[in-house]
């Protein structure tokens, strides 16, 4: 532990510069860093502080951030998290994303709590970092090849084994050489960067970053550590999906959750219910998954491998599919087989791309399909049909994932395609702020719909990941946070916008320490059960609502950064689909998305101005934000 740094934090911010091969450390300042915690406010300070306003995304001089937080490499259950961060290609806004694995503590490790990456190397490399020195290696012979592909080879070059707990390794697929928008950044399957990082990776000529690390990360009262762990077990195995994520991951939300409320986007949104459900949940899926595994210390193993030995679509071997691999390749492309989306999921992360805007595209490009928007001239001969949707879906992510044909079309996003393809397609174009929606529909859980509205990267659930309609949030808390029982109720309005605004708080806390999303989306996740865990690891007694502003602090700074960069509150809406197209069927028949009403309350909650967007200045005087307005309009 370094001297004069709280218990969890390395005291080292690593610079490294591409073009010069060098590396220099940045100034850790207690004052400056621990407002923001660490890992993705950490990463969103360092953006915001580095990054020229207005500067190309796919440029030298856009800095590629890696963070670890205080939590990460210690024994605090589901903290192996870590955050990366840059302009994204894709948007133009924050580009910033949270992965698992061991890439979070081998960081922590090696002694580095944030390394930035800045520059662009002459020629394919990957970055070697062990215990903390750094060496720039010749990639040329991992270009072209997957994320995994290119890991098991570092891996034998710097003498490991593919298995040892403390290197970790961040890689891209080709999309992300390629220079895609819709690029991520893998480490064992654990994918990070919507919105083109992979790309901006890409851009620097660096296909990975690779961590080996020794070091023990510090903690102020060790012994009350470790009861706090025991505890934090004890409570995580009592939650009411800890057997569930066990047995298929997040798959049991398919039919508990969307089959039940009808709240599938199937064929891009025009149905709320699946038809084919039973050939694409859980049970489904379940014979092709091997035992499950955890990331570094976590008590609930909620990965899994999956084999396709044989058959149309076989053989195919990946690992971590979640409810979104069904979701959005079965529901959303309208995939049947599920054979053939378990192949869907390993191609696309072969590649590199994003499991979420992949398949939002494609199914965007078969509605303009089936509408006679487009056709085989514009495919290059495929057959975009819903009925082909199995073929044409695995094709379809072939020709993107090697930027080719039908494929380097597909790659520019719905926001621009739907420029390119006319008026007709704006209704169904399911982006926001040119980032695709997540396959879950805002009309049967309104709250979504404002998380994806005001998202500060674009349209994303993770942000705020709000479960109050979904019957996760106790009566008692929903009245603490938004006055009202209301905002638990689909078709009510009052509260959703001060409950929104509180879930992105404490989900940028959660991101900022590292923790893991899937273990704290309940009762473990509210700031007045992490207090003591805080106090145990860092030393500062920080209360409740101390945590919860320094969510808030990272929210607001993302929302400075997003104006600098040309935002403007007209960006905070959704497609029109949701707006003014009620559902169709199920349980959620005729219903749309009433944003104004939700919009207003949040704007209020979060201190914006109406007009401009900006954060009034109490608001940020009270989060000591007001002197971070002048950094970038001085850069």
């Amino acid at each position: 532990m370094a001297v004069n740094t709280p218990g969890g934090y390395s005291g080292r911010i690593g610079y490294y510069d591409l073009t010069k091969k060098s590396v220099t450390d940045l100034a850790w300042n207690e004052e400056e860093v621990l407002p923001f915690i660490g890992g993705r406010g950490l990463a969103a300070l360092l953006l915001y502080k580095l990054l020229p306003p207005g500067a190309d995304p796919l440029s030298p001089d856009n800095p590629l951030i890696f963070a670890a937080g205080p939590f990460t490499g210690t024994k605090v259950p589901s903290s192996s998290r870590w955050s990366v961060a840059a302009k994204s290609p894709l948007t133009g806004l924050t580009g910033s994303g949270n992965g698992g694995g061991n890439f979070g503590p081998s960081l922590k490790w090696a002694g580095l709590d944030a390394l930035v990456i800045s520059g662009k190397a002459t020629r394919p490399s990957y970055l070697f970092i062990d215990d903390g020195a750094f060496f720039l290696k010749s990639a040329a012979h991992l270009w072209r090849k997957s994320p995994e592909e290119a890991s098991l080879a570092i891996c034998s070059e710097i003498g490991v084994s593919a298995g040892d707990p403390h290197v970790g390794i961040c890689a891209i697929g080709r999309a992300g050489e390629e220079g895609v928008g819709l690029s991520i950044i893998l480490s064992k399957d654990h994918s990070a960067g919507r919105g083109g990082l992979g790309a901006v990776m890409g851009s620097k000529n660096l296909k990975a970053v690779a961590v080996r690390g020794s070091r023990k990360v510090e903690v102020f009262d060790p012994l009350a550590l470790n009861r706090r762990t025991r505890g934090m077990t004890d409570d995580l195995m009592k939650q009411n999906h800890y057997a569930s994520f066990i047995k298929y991951g997040s798959m049991s939300a398919l039919r508990d959750r969307y089959g039940v409320m009808g709240g599938f986007l199937t064929f891009n949104g025009q149905k709320g219910s699946c038809p084919h459900l039973d050939h694409i949940d859980g049970d489904a899926m379940y014979p092709y998954l091997w035992p499950s595994e955890s990331c570094f210390g976590c008590p609930m193993p909620c990965t899994h491998y999956f084999a396709v030995e044989e058959g149309d679509y076989g053989p195919v071997r990946g690992r971590g599919v979640q409810a979104a691999t069904s979701l959005a390749f079965g529901a959303q492309c309208g995939m049947t087989d599920i054979e053939a989306i378990l192949k869907a999921h390993a191609r696309t992360n072969y590649y590199g791309l994003d499991l979420i805007s992949a398949p939002g595209v494609i199914a965007f490009a078969m509605e303009s399909y089936q509408r006679g928007i487009i056709g085989r001239d514009t495919t290059e001969g495929l057959d975009l049909s819903w009925a082909n949707a199995n073929d044409a879906v695995l094709e379809s992510i072939e020709l993107m994932g090697q930027n080719e044909g039908f494929g380097r079309l597909l790659n520019r996003g719905v926001k621009a395609l739907s420029e390119d393809w006319g008026e007709k397609t704006k209704s169904f174009a399911l982006h926001v702020k040119g980032m695709e929606t997540t396959d879950a529909d805002p009309r049967v859980w309104p709250t979504w719909g404002l998380m994806y509205a005001v998202s500060s990267r674009g349209a994303d659930h993770c942000r705020a990941l709000c479960f109050a309609e979904m019957g996760g949030m106790p009566e008692d808390v929903l009245n603490r946070i938004a006055g009202t029982t209301e905002a638990a109720d689909p078709a009510g309005i009052e509260g959703k916008g001060k409950v929104v605004s509180y879930c992105e708080d404490i989900r940028a806390l959660a991101d900022s320490l590292e923790l893991c999303k899937f273990v704290t989306q309940g009762q473990l996740g509210y700031p007045e059960y992490l207090t003591d865990l805080f106090h145990s690891v860092t030393g500062l007694k920080w209360d409740a609502e101390e945590l919860r502003k320094a969510g808030e602090r990272i929210v607001q700074l993302e929302r400075l950064f997003n104006l600098q960069e040309g935002l403007t509150p007209e960006d905070d809406t959704l497609p029109e689909r949701f707006l003014s197209e009620p559902v169709l069927d199920g349980p959620a028949k005729g219903r749309v998305v009433h944003l104004a009403p939700m919009l207003e309350e949040y704007y209020h909650a979060r201190g914006w101005d109406r007009k401009t967007g900006e954060p009034v200045t109490e608001r940020l005087d009270a989060l000591g934000l007001r002197a971070m307005t002048e950094i970038r309009k001085k850069s």
